[in-house]
């Protein structure tokens, strides 16, 4: 980014210049402090979408802002007219820039391609924030026909945060998730070379596909005063909660107990004296869960996995099998199952146990105890008697895996701030034949597997890169890379 803009003109009629507190001294103003942000979190991708369109772009003078006189309206508030959106973040957003603020500015709801009128609603240090008023030219992957929940878009009482592209058709969107893969190599791998970036795989369910939703709702520090409060999900832009009857992402198993929860709270509301996230879950059987201690059967094609309610598990199981299915295939070495298959962070065992099959060991590690007891299980339950789960950290796993490496493929699905230096750095030493990272944060997937492939000095190469759908209507994206070693 350029050097921050100016401070902009602050003079204004006598009658609204700030004036003295009665004591006669001076206001002390207040000193922002630019935090520094992590290259792969959500803001730091999002400067780099910025950058990517607008390098010149200036900076707010975050400052002046949090010191201006709240008697004059903010320079940069306001409506703002026929802004072209010219790109997308990776989190949905709509990039235009505004020739007369000299600003970026982000509008939910947009694509590139739309001329939109907007509102400005909130300032940031590197874009403002703007609400989506009208579109005056629509984008040609826009229609806007195609939306089929009542809480999404710019309506009335509308301004759900949980969806992104209703507005287009999905073959559109799954595209947008795969130049969201191409970005975030081209980002944080630039000299890395690799193949093209395949379609990405669509779920079969394109709505009513969750199997989990977590509604929730606030209680104001003096109570609820009446049961006509939200009980919902966040808003786009507003810090306030989007009142929620069902969701149409949901199943039906549970929109129907959210209907009955909510009638619940709210004929007793009185006995809330803090806010409540609320878990919806539906397992085998359609079966409700909302109770995190409780504990959940899911079926993944031939499997059968159970774990507790509250813990991590993909909620869109219309994709699970086909994603477990390319899993398996790519850890084949010479078109042969691996005679070991080691998971490394495996969870309840979804990867260990559904890619077992006619493997001699496989053997997996999790960090949580209970976990692991939960994947022991599981491996009995499915008769899969060639797993051993461990209990410790991934980053330590290959000091207890003594396998043969040229017969061994490595299965990695960290959580979404990737892997430590020290787990890939140990990956590298044992060297097995083939690696399957799945990822839910494909930008930290490109900055471990950049690091990765450098410090084999062309050992590995990345033989396929391709995104999952797992979240229709939504920016998320499951980034799938297989590694063979080449030496």
């Amino acid at each position: 980014m350029t050097e921050p803009m100016a401070a902009p003109p602050t003079s204004a009629p006598e009658s609204k210049k700030r004036q003295l507190p009665s004591n006669g001294k001076k206001p002390k103003r207040k000193i922002y402090k630019s935090a520094a942000v992590d290259p792969i979190s959500s803001q730091g991708v999002l400067r780099k979408n910025i950058k990517d369109v607008f390098p010149d772009a200036p900076c707010n003078d975050m400052t002046e802002f949090y010191n201006r006189d709240r008697s004059i309206e903010w320079h940069l508030n306001g409506k703002v007219e026929n802004l072209e959106i010219k790109s997308l973040s990776h989190n949905g957003l709509g990039i235009g820039f505004d020739d007369t603020r000299n600003r970026v500015i982000l509008v939910p709801y947009t694509f590139p391609g739309d001329v939109v009128n907007a509102n400005v609603c909130r300032t940031e240090e590197y874009y403002l924030m703007a609400e989506l008023i009208s579109v005056v030219t629509p984008a040609s992957i826009r229609d806007n026909s195609l939306a089929f929940c009542k809480y999404f878009g710019e309506k009335e009482g509308a301004g759900c945060a949980g969806c992104q592209y209703q507005y287009t058709a999905y073959s559109n969107q799954l595209e947008i998730k795969r130049q969201v893969i191409v970005n975030a190599y081209k980002y944080f791998a630039p000299e890395l070379e690799i193949p093209t970036i395949q379609e990405t795989v669509a779920s079969p369910l394109e709505k009513k596909y969750r199997t989990k939703l977590t509604p929730h709702f606030d209680v104001p520090k003096k109570g609820l005063a009446s049961p006509d409060f939200p009980i919902g999900f966040g808003h786009v832009i507003k810090n306030q909660i989007v009142d929620i009857e069902e969701c149409s992402l949901g199943t039906d198993v549970i929109n129907t107990g959210i209907k009955q929860k909510r009638e619940e709270i709210k004929n007793n509301y009185k006995q809330y004296k803090r806010g409540v996230t609320l878990l919806f879950r539906e397992g085998s059987n359609e079966s409700l869960i909302t109770d995190p201690k409780a504990i959940m059967q899911e079926t993944v094609g031939k499997y059968v996995f159970e774990y507790k309610a509250g813990e991590f598990f993909q909620n869109n199981n219309s994709i699970l099998p086909i994603v477990t299915n390319f899993v398996a295939e790519n850890l084949k070495i010479n078109g042969e199952p691996p005679q070991y298959l080691v998971d490394t962070y495996c969870g309840c065992g979804l990867f260990a146990i559904t890619c077992s099959s006619n493997a001699k060991e496989v053997v997996g590690v999790e960090i949580s105890a209970q976990n692991v007891e939960f994947a022991r299980s599981n491996a009995e339950k499915n008769n899969v008697s060639n797993a051993e789960f461990i209990v410790g950290q991934a980053e330590r796993i290959f000091e207890r895996v003594n396998k043969e490496p040229e017969l061994t493929s490595v299965v990695i699905d960290p959580p979404r701030k990737g892997c430590d230096k020290l787990f890939l750095d140990q990956l590298l030493q044992f060297g097995p034949a083939r690696i399957v990272y799945v990822s839910c944060n494909v930008h930290s997937q490109a900055r471990d597997i950049d690091y990765f492939i450098k410090e084999s000095n062309g050992k590995y190469k990345v033989e396929s890169l391709r995104g999952f759908d797992f979240f229709p209507q939504t920016y998320h994206v499951e980034s799938v890379a297989v590694l063979s070693r080449t030496s």
